[in-house]
C-alpha cells in the first residue's frame, strides 16, 4: 500500500491479498463464469435433452429467477469477499485514491465509473467487501436484467450489486449508502440530476486496462438495437483465455478522483445538469491534472485519448516503474479549485 503526505493512497491487490492460480481461477469462474454456464446449459437443453427433461431444467431456472435472496447471508457474504480479494490479486488490480482523507465514512457519495467495457470488472477495487475505501456501505447499480438471471442474481447481489432504478438509487442514498454507477457520460444525465437534487458529492472513477480483459462481439442493425433497449442492456458475446470466461491477465489501474462537492438544488434545470456534466467529464478528460494525465503517465501512450464511452478501448500495455512514479505525482494534483470555478 502506497501513501502520500497529501492523502494519496495506493492499494496493490497482489500485495494486499496474496493468492495463487487455483484460488483466483475458482473465484473468477464463480463470479464471471455463470453467464457462459447458463448459455451452454440452455443450448444443451434445447438441442440435446428430451422434452420432459427440458421442461424440468427450464422449470428449475424459472424457480431461481424469483426465489428470494437473503442479502445478509453469511455464506453469501463470505463467498463474495473470497471473490473480491482473489480477483484483485489475479489481474492484478491497483486502486489509486487521489485523496483518501476527502472521504468520510458517515457520508454518501455518488461514484461515476468509466468505462463499461465488456464487463465493468474494475468496480471490484472500490467495493466495500474489498475494504480499500473507507466507506462501509456501498452498492453498485446494475441493469435490472441481471436480477432475473438464475444463479447470477444471487452471487452478484451478495457482491453488492443492485437494480439501477431511480427509486432504488435515491432510497439507497437516503439510507446512507454510497453508490457506484457506470456513467456512460454521452447518454446518461440522471445520476447528475440526482446528485444535484440531493446535494451529494460526485466522485469520478476511471479504470485503465479493463477494456483489454475480454475480446467481444455484438451484432449490428436496428433490430438488435431495439432488442437491447427492450432488455435495458446490451447483450454481447465475450470471451477470455482460450475462449473461456476467464479474463486475460491484464493489469488494471482504478483511479478514484477527489469528490466534487455540489450545492443542493431540489429542482435543477437542464442547463445546470449539463453544466455539471461538462465539469464532471472535464475532470475525466481535459484538465492537466485529470485522469487523462493519469492514463498518459500509466501507459506511456502519449496522444491516445481517454474515451468515456461504452467499450472504450485502451490498447497500450506499456507499464514501468517511471510510469508508476508519474501516477503518484499526478494523483495529488489539485483539481478542486478547477471544479469550483467551473473551468474545463
Amino acid at each position: 500500500m502506497g501513501e502520500h503526505k497529501e492523502g494519496y493512497r495506493e492499494f496493490k491487490g497482489k500485495e494486499e491479498f496474496p493468492s495463487n492460480v487455483f484460488y483466483t481461477t475458482v473465484a473468477l469462474f464463480i463470479w464471471l463464469g455463470i453467464i457462459h454456464f447458463l448459455v451452454l446449459l440452455v443450448l444443451f437443453t434445447v438441442f440435446f435433452l428430451p422434452l420432459t427433461k427440458s421442461l424440468i431444467v427450464f422449470g428449475m431456472l424459472f424457480f431461481f429467477m424469483f426465489v428470494p435472496i437473503d442479502h445478509h447471508s453469511k455464506w453469501g457474504r463470505s463467498l463474495s469477499r473470497y471473490i473480491c480479494k482473489h480477483a484483485c490479486s489475479y489481474f492484478p488490480v491497483t486502486l489509486h485514491v487521489a485523496d483518501i482523507n476527502a472521504f468520510q465514512s458517515d457520508h454518501s457519495y455518488i461514484f461515476g465509473y468509466e468505462p463499461h467495457s465488456a464487463l465493468p470488472i474494475g468496480v471490484v477495487a472500490p467495493a466495500d467487501l474489498t475494504g480499500f475505501m473507507p466507506l462501509p456501505k456501498m452498492k453498485v447499480l446494475a441493469s435490472s436484467a441481471i436480477f432475473y438471471t438464475p444463479f447470477l442474481r444471487h452471487i452478484w447481489s451478495w457482491l453488492g450489486l443492485t437494480p439501477a432504478s431511480k427509486k432504488n438509487f435515491t432510497s439507497l442514498l437516503a439510507a446512507g449508502y454510497s453508490c457506484i454507477i457506470i456513467a456512460f457520460l454521452k447518454s446518461r444525465r440522471g445520476f447528475l440530476r440526482i446528485a444535484l437534487e440531493m446535494g451529494l458529492p460526485l466522485v469520478p472513477v476511471f479504470c485503465f486496462g479493463q477494456s483489454d480483459l475480454y475480446k467481444w462481439w455484438k451484432p449490428g442493425g436496428q433490430l438488435y438495437l431495439k432488442f437491447s433497449r427492450a432488455l435495458k442492456f446490451t447483450p454481447i458475446y465475450f470471451w477470455g483465455l482460450f475462449g473461456s470466461p476467464l479474463p486475460y491477465k491484464q493489469p488494471m489501474h482504478v483511479v478514484v478522483g477527489r469528490p466534487i462537492e455540489l450545492t443542493k438544488n431540489p429542482q435543477p434545470t437542464m442547463e445546470e445538469v449539463r453544466g455539471d456534466k461538462v465539469v464532471y467529464s472535464g475532470v475525466l478528460n481535459r484538465h492537466p491534472t485529470s485522469m487523462y494525465s493519469f492514463r498518459r503517465g500509466a501507459t506511456n501512450c502519449g496522444t491516445q485519448e481517454v474515451r468515456t464511452e461504452q467499450h472504450a478501448s485502451t490498447k497500450c500495455h506499456k507499464h514501468n516503474t517511471a510510469a508508476e512514479h508519474h501516477y503518484r505525482q499526478l494523483a495529488v494534483g489539485h483539481t478542486q479549485s478547477y471544479v469550483n470555478n467551473r473551468i474545463c
